[in-house]
């Protein structure tokens, strides 16, 4: 008998929470963030650019989950540009939240915390928890695999 043995490296990227963290904040980057008028977070930012430059500061949302996507799949950007877009990404949550709930008549029609609650769209909630587990974000790992096969030839 003899034994052969193959080996095959395979990439653990989907085991990061980074990386659902980035595909939620993507899909939440486009579906409604507001029930009342459907409007992605994309739409916002593409309709009120040129009055409000500072929307353009939620555009970091998809940057960062990109780089962590590239940096889950391949090692072609250094891990820490993903980390520190991360750490942006989630700045610009906070800031974000506080920029909503300084004027909630304005975004959300209401005062009343159960109603914004409410009222806010699927759109937000990925991105919230997107954009959180990015900061969990590791370097993927690469795992290798040995199979061995036994062959036996004796007659």
């Amino acid at each position: 008998s003899k034994n052969y043995t193959s080996r095959k490296t395979i990439n653990e990227f989907y085991k990061d929470a980074g990386f659902w963290g980035a595909i939620l904040v993507l899909v939440g980057f486009f579906l409604p963030f507001f029930p009342k008028n459907s409007a992605s977070l994309f739409d916002s930012v593409r309709a009120e650019a040129s009055s409000n430059p500072i929307v353009l500061l939620w555009l970091v949302f998809p940057v960062a989950a990109l780089f962590v996507l590239i940096h889950s799949l391949t090692n072609i950007l250094p891990g820490v540009l993903a980390t520190l877009l991360t750490i942006l990404a989630f700045i610009a949550l906070i800031y974000w939240g506080y920029v909503m709930m300084n004027d909630p008549n304005k975004y959300f029609d209401s005062a009343d915390t159960s109603t914004i609650i409410k009222t806010v769209g699927i759109g937000l909630w990925t991105i919230l928890l997107g954009t959180i587990l990015l900061l969990f974000h590791s370097r993927h790992k690469r795992v290798e695999v040995h199979k061995t096969k036994t062959i036996d030839r004796t007659l």
